[in-house]
C-alpha cells in the first residue's frame, strides 16, 4: 500500500482501520466478558482507598517469583524497544533492497509465525513446563536477532524474522501463563498494574537508547544491544525462576 498510495495516504488508512478494529474490540469485551470479582457499587470507594493503602505491603502478600517476573518483563521491554523502530528501517533503508511491500509480506509471515505457533507452544508449556520455553526462547531469540543486519535480500530477511517469529513464540504464552500461575488471584489486577508501570519507563529508555546507537555508533548496533540485553535477561530468568 505504501508502494503503490505513499507513505502519508497509507498511514492514514492504517489509523483508520486501527481506530475501526480497536472500537470492535471494545465492544466485543464489553458486552461478553464479566467481572469475576464481586463487589457492591457501595463497596468501590473502600476497595480503592484500601489498595492505595496496600500499595505498600504488597510485595509482602506476593512470592518472589511474581516481583522477579516483573523485572525481568522490563528488562524484555528494554531489550526489544532498542531495535523496534530499525527492523524496517534497516530492512528498507540501510539494505536499500526491499521494497516497503516486501517487508510487509515479511512482517505478515512473523505475525502469522507467532500467532499459530503461540497457540500451539502454549499448549505444549501447559503439558511440559513453562519454564523451559520461556529460558529457550532467552537464549535462542538472540542468535537470529544477531543475524538479522548480516541478511542481503528478501529470502533472507523473510527467513531471518520468519525465524525470529518462531523463537518469540516459544515465550509468549508461557511467560504470561507463568506469571499469572505466580500472582495470587486477589492481587493479579494490581501485579498487572506494576507489571505496565515497571516496563513504561523502560519503553522510553530503550527508544532513546536505540535512536542514540542507530546516529552514533552503527546501524547494526540496535540489534547488537537487543540481542544482548536479551540474553542476559535469560541468564536472569534461570537464576531467579522456576517452573511454577
Amino acid at each position: 500500500m505504501i508502494d503503490q498510495l505513499g507513505i502519508i495516504p497509507a498511514m492514514r488508512i492504517f489509523y483508520i482501520s486501527t481506530f475501526i478494529a480497536c472500537m470492535i474490540a471494545h465492544i466485543l469485551r464489553h458486552k461478553y466478558l464479566r467481572e469475576t470479582l464481586s463487589i457492591r457499587q457501595h463497596q468501590i470507594v473502600e476497595r480503592l482507598k484500601k489498595t492505595i493503602r496496600e500499595l505498600k505491603t504488597l510485595p509482602r502478600h506476593v512470592s518472589h517469583q511474581a516481583l522477579y517476573l516483573i523485572g525481568i518483563n522490563a528488562l524484555l521491554h528494554l531489550a526489544s524497544m532498542t531495535a523496534n523502530a530499525y527492523w524496517v528501517v534497516y530492512a528498507t533503508g540501510e539494505l536499500g533492497r526491499l521494497t516497503a511491500s516486501e517487508w510487509g509480506i515479511a512482517t505478515l509471515f512473523h505475525d502469522l509465525i507467532l500467532i499459530v505457533f503461540s497457540i500451539i507452544f502454549g499448549f505444549a508449556a501447559d503439558k511440559f513446563g513453562k519454564f523451559r520455553f520461556v529460558f529457550l526462547s532467552f537464549i535462542l531469540t538472540p542468535i537470529a536477532i544477531a543475524l538479522f543486519p548480516t541478511q542481503q535480500g528478501f529470502l533472507e530477511i523473510l527467513i531471518i524474522r520468519s525465524v525470529f517469529g518462531l523463537l518469540t513464540s516459544l515465550r509468549t504464552a508461557a511467560f504470561s501463563a507463568l506469571f499469572i500461575d505466580y500472582s495470587p488471584q486477589m492481587f493479579r489486577g494490581r501485579l498487572n498494574a506494576f507489571q505496565r508501570l515497571a516496563s513504561r519507563p523502560m519503553v522510553i529508555v530503550g527508544n532513546l537508547l536505540g535512536g542514540l546507537l542507530y546516529q552514533q555508533v552503527s546501524a547494526p548496533a540496535p540489534f547488537y544491544v537487543y540481542a544482548g540485553v536479551l540474553g542476559i535477561t535469560g541468564i536472569v530468568f534461570y537464576l531467579l525462576m522456576k517452573d511454577s
